[in-house]
């Protein structure tokens, strides 16, 4: 069990087993200026490559890194 914390949300906490039988990966997005993180749901792609959607930090910085959690 981990911890999320977002602005106007004081702690939310997330059992990663259960969304891991939801069928789509954990994904760890770190931004690389900033250092913000989220944590999203992606979906496998054909050529096996994970998909967030994620495209850009609110830090307007477009480089993250992608971890699979």
């Amino acid at each position: 069990m981990s911890y999320l914390t977002m602005s106007g949300v004081n702690r939310v906490a997330i059992d990663h087993e259960i969304i891991k039988k939801a069928g789509n990966p954990l994904v760890r997005i770190s931004c690389k200026v900033c250092g913000e993180t989220f944590v999203l749901r992606g979906s496998v792609e054909r050529d096996g490559t994970i998909s967030t959607g994620a495209k850009m930090c609110f830090c307007g910085n477009e480089d993250l890194e992608q971890t699979r959690l």
